[in-house]
């Protein structure tokens, strides 16, 4: 825009200036007054949202259907082999089946470009929705594999293009757009695009994944024509994301510092790493929780959000059953997860976590105390593979339930016939929840039976003393049997009789014989029992006069010591 130019002209590094006549100023005269201001251009940068990405992978239904439930050169990432259907009849030829494989597979990248001198507008977002050379934006995506290179397509051109990928950098106006970009904030100057990669967006080699069916068309249709979603077909294996290949985003500036167009770069790397399985603690309590971690950058697929995975790919292998710890194979609810699957710390931290419940039994077999309890988590995404599905690893963490034992013990070595019985139990294994009062001996996993040689009270429940003490107190009274014990008629055992099973902690009735013992026994854990005993017995009464002697006129006091007549302790 400049007088007798025959071409463009750019006014980078000029000056605009600004003048106001001021016909009547302060003392009534007229004068002019004036500013400027310089008209300069910045250097814009690109950059990706990190420097190192996982390899996307694929969904079952994009490959030619096998009859295995292993990937088998397709780029899958299964759920844990035992969660498998393996009692289904259609197994033979199924393969895998729905629910059986990690459901996302795809990457989402974020490119963003810093140049404020888009930032048009005083107040706003601004978008970056200029062509440059070939009608396309200003940014190129490619993917790079030695001297290989595909582009995936252009960001902040005008309009969405859905075009091909381009894998020989010759149809560069039928290539696809990605559209404008937009700034991130008003005033920012940063500007951003949202790009997805699939598992086949990369140069082709024989390496590759040789199965695919499905290619998924850039407008996002399901196809199984190659040439859908690329310029070209393959001319020697597939094409794929391997591991090692270099994703590049390239910004053409229009006008730097200096006013001249330049080009400027950003590049990662597309890489697979091992994933790590930890516990909070290696010794649990059986009801108690448990914090597991999954640290699987693989999964990072979106910097943006905090993802979900499938507890499924967690097997449990202990004494008791061999089970996936989700719900394929029904025995998810006895781990009571909380949330429901492994969820992401934070965005893009790779770091998964769950809360579960230790089970006390698993496929109708109960834990014992101290069982070793196997965890195990099938990588298919290891370092050194190709891609995912290419090898696997197995990650295993081993853990423990408790098995700290239990003990009885009676207030008293010898109780007379109607006599209160105090009982502890100490089992801190039964410690099942530190922030509640616990309950044991009313179940048939951890009886607590209260006899004498006649008579029985079986599930006889006893409560913790307070929340997090693992010791655990009740009373039962002892009624005797029918019996005249003072030479007068009468029965003074009265009309009491034993208690019924899974009464307690302070109402338990319990008879007892002649000449009797009394036990208190607590299966703590399978086929593991303690036991408490004492004897009941008669004691032998004494009468005594309180003074050794008293005048003729006096009265005197006699005293009778005997437990036995002691008939109601309450």
């Amino acid at each position: 825009c400049k007088s007798g130019a025959t071409a463009a002209v750019t006014a980078t590094g000029l000056d605009i200036e600004v003048n106001y006549v001021d016909f009547r100023d302060a003392s009534g005269e007229t004068i002019e007054v004036g500013d400027g201001a310089g008209i300069r251009a910045n250097t814009g940068s690109v950059s990706l949202d990190r420097t190192v990405y996982p390899v996307p992978f694929g969904i079952e239904s994009d490959f030619v259907a096998q009859t295995v439930t292993t990937p088998t050169g397709r780029s899958l990432f299964p759920i844990h082999a035992s969660g498998m259907d393996t009692a289904g009849t259609t197994r033979s030829t199924a393969g895998l089946q729905s629910g059986e494989f990690i459901g996302v597979g795809d990457l989402t990248i974020h490119v963003r470009v810093n140049d404020p001198d888009f930032d048009l507008s005083a107040s706003g977002e601004d978008n970056i929705n200029t062509n440059s050379t070939a009608n396309v934006g200003p940014v190129k995506v490619s993917v790079i594999r030695g001297s290989s290179t595909v582009i995936l397509g252009y960001a902040g051109g005008d309009s969405v293009l859905t075009g091909t990928i381009d894998t020989d950098n010759t149809s560069v106006k039928s290539t696809r757009a990605f559209g404008p970009m937009t700034e991130i904030a008003p005033d920012a100057g940063i500007f951003e695009s949202d790009i997805v990669i699939r598992y086949t967006d990369g140069p082709s080699s024989t390496t590759c994944p040789s199965v695919t069916d499905t290619w998924t068309a850039l407008n996002g249709a399901s196809t199984t024509t190659e040439t859908d979603r690329f310029d070209v077909a393959a001319t020697t294996g597939d094409y794929c994301i391997l591991q090692g290949d270099i994703l590049q985003v390239e910004y053409t500036d229009p006008a730097d510092a200096s006013g001249d167009i330049n080009t400027v770069t950003d590049s990662a790397t597309f890489d697979l790493r091992n994933g790590v399985l930890q516990s909070d603690k290696s010794l649990y309590i059986i009801g108690s929780d448990m914090i597991l971690t999954l640290i699987e950058p693989d999964f990072d697929l979106d910097n943006d959000q905090a993802e979900t995975y499938d507890l499924d790919l967690i097997e449990w292998d202990s004494d008791a059953a061999t089970v996936t710890m989700g719900d394929a194979d029904g025995s998810g609810s006895s781990f009571d997860p909380e949330p429901l699957n492994f969820r992401e710390t934070g965005d893009s931290t790779g770091i998964f976590q769950i809360v579960i419940e230790i089970p006390s039994a698993l496929a109708g077999s109960n834990l014992n105390r101290g069982e070793e309890i196997v965890l195990e988590y099938s990588d298919w995404g290891p370092s050194g593979a190709d891609y995912v599905g290419n090898e696997d690893e197995d990650v295993n963490l081993t853990i423990f339930t408790s098995n700290f034992g239990a003990t009885v013990e009676l207030d008293q070595k010898v109780y007379t016939w109607t006599d209160k019985v105090y009982i502890t139990i100490v089992a801190p294994d039964h410690n099942f929840d530190s922030n509640l009062v616990d309950e044991i001996g009313n179940t048939a996993f951890d009886k607590i039976k209260v006899s004498t040689r006649g008579f029985n009270i079986d599930q006889y429940k006893l409560v913790e003393t307070g929340t997090d003490t693992g010791i655990f107190t009740g009373e039962v009274i002892l009624v005797g049997f029918a019996h005249d014990a003072d030479g007068v008629t009468g029965n003074e055992k009265g009309s009491q009789s034993t208690s019924a099973d899974s009464t307690g902690p302070t109402d338990g009735l319990l008879e007892t014989d002649n000449d009797d013992g009394l036990t208190v026994s607590f299966e703590f854990s399978e086929d593991e029992t303690v036991v408490g005993s004492a004897l009941i017995r008669w004691n032998i009464g004494e009468v005594q006069w309180l003074e050794a002697s008293y005048p003729a006129s006096g009265t005197g006091v006699v005293r009778v010591i005997d437990p036995d007549m002691n008939l109601d302790p309450e």
